[in-house]
């Protein structure tokens, strides 16, 4: 897993400085440009079972639909989320130092130690790939609407009043998303959401 591979990284990092600035020890842009063609690959598997979930369903020669069709818009949210990523890790670096400053080194390893951050990001990725591969395939195979549904037994307040919401394919939901896990979506909208599309002809 990357963030683990990431937190021992850095945590060596920290063994070489006497309780370091987090510039030091956690560099944004590398840490991104590290990150991107892990997502990139992930994503892309992930879009394509995603557009076979609906491929299946409505359109199982897959005419009109080829897997290289998703590859420009994964490679631009594998960048966007690797930098999202890395934003969340120096503020979580950042955060942890600010909170207990007399015992900084003590409470980033605290902080490296624990995958919260990691597995709610990792699932927002998840999502937003599944639900573009979905959403991609549904408009290619020539589908007409999109219903919102609600699939965890505690949702948001948000999502769950959308329950069963249907728009136009090329429209957005009353909250502004395009299929769970958008990107345009804040970290409310998106972290730990569960929620998925069905499509109609």
């Amino acid at each position: 897993m990357f963030w683990e591979r990431q937190a021992a990284r850095l945590a060596e990092a920290l063994d070489a400085k006497a309780i370091p600035a987090v510039a030091d020890v956690f560099d944004h842009d590398v840490e991104a440009a590290a990150l991107t063609p892990v997502l990139r690959a992930t994503m892309q598997r992930l879009a394509e079972v995603g557009a076979w979930d609906v491929l299946a369903a409505y359109n199982p020669d897959s005419d009109g639909w080829d897997p290289s069709m998703v590859e420009a818009y994964i490679a631009k949210a594998a960048a966007t989320n690797a930098g999202r990523w890395s934003t969340a890790v120096g503020d979580g670096l950042a955060g942890a130092v600010a909170d207990d400053p007399g015992n900084a080194e003590d409470a980033v390893r605290g902080f490296l130690g624990s995958n919260a951050l990691a597995l709610a990001l990792a699932g927002a990725f998840v999502t937003e790939a599944l639900s573009f591969g979905r959403h991609d395939a549904a408009t290619k195979s020539g589908l007409r609407t999109k219903t919102w549904r609600v699939t965890s037994s505690n949702p948001r307040t948000s999502h769950a009043a959308q329950n069963g919401e249907t728009v136009d394919i090329g429209d957005v939901f009353s909250n502004g998303l395009r299929w769970p896990g958008d990107h345009f979506g804040t970290a409310d909208d998106n972290a730990g959401c569960t929620c998925r599309l069905d499509y109609s002809p």
